[in-house]
């Protein structure tokens, strides 16, 4: 089964409401559908607009632009930011921007550092050697060069040229997984969504499949 916008709304939507539900979501914001025109459907952000960011701003100003205008589907209890936009163009996906922007500082631990000293959840993040890494992964069928600006491409920090080729667009599922194993715990989350049946096809160029790049499983 082809993810379509349905399916992927649903996923966002449920993975939204199990994070809040085990208890790793402190705020949150559920997609929203727009139809335009009759051929592009979007997945958006509920009660947010696009947000407009100067490429040369600080991470931190970028990081506090984002909190203030609510411009996340999910803030998590360390304060990092999640968020999950879709476009579709008669009935295939176009355009996704998935990012993952962690909290520059941990207020509530500088002010009460007995809810955390304890507690397995932030072995990682209070570790002194841990380094804030905002990571995005991009797809634009309309942008995209061979090699130059892949279809799909995996952005580590705030670097304008890296674009790290992707095998294929990301479902929500695969995001969010991806995110919680690698900085996380693995056994942190539990989300019952088949992904078999969800998976993008293979977006790479010819030329790209001979480079390093990332290949997203189920």
């Amino acid at each position: 089964m082809t993810n379509t916008v349905k399916t992927i709304y649903k996923q966002i939507t449920k993975i939204t409401t199990d994070l809040i539900l085990q208890s790793l979501a402190v705020s949150e914001n559920y997609p929203s559908y727009n139809k335009i025109n009759g051929n592009q459907e979007e997945i958006n952000i509920t009660s947010s607009g696009r947000v407009n960011l100067n490429r040369s701003m600080p991470y931190e100003e970028k990081y506090n632009i984002f909190l203030e205008n609510k411009f996340y589907n999910v803030k998590l209890i360390d304060g990092a930011l999640l968020g999950m936009l879709y476009t579709f163009f008669q009935g295939k996906i176009t355009k996704h921007m998935l990012f993952y922007f962690p909290a520059p500082h941990l207020e509530d631990f500088q002010n009460h550092p007995e809810l955390y000293i304890e507690d397995d959840l932030y072995a990682d993040i209070l570790d002194k050697e841990r380094i804030l890494a905002p990571i995005r992964f991009d797809y634009d069928l309309n942008a995209a060069k061979p090699v130059e600006h892949p279809r799909a491409h995996l952005t580590l920090g705030q670097y304008k040229h890296c674009r790290i080729p992707v095998s294929s667009p990301l479902s929500p599922y695969q995001f969010v997984i991806f995110i919680i194993r690698n900085f996380y715990s693995s056994e942190l989350f539990q989300c019952n969504i088949n992904v078999r049946d969800g998976k993008f096809e293979e977006s790479l160029f010819e030329e790209e499949k001979s480079l390093t790049h990332l290949h997203i499983g189920y």
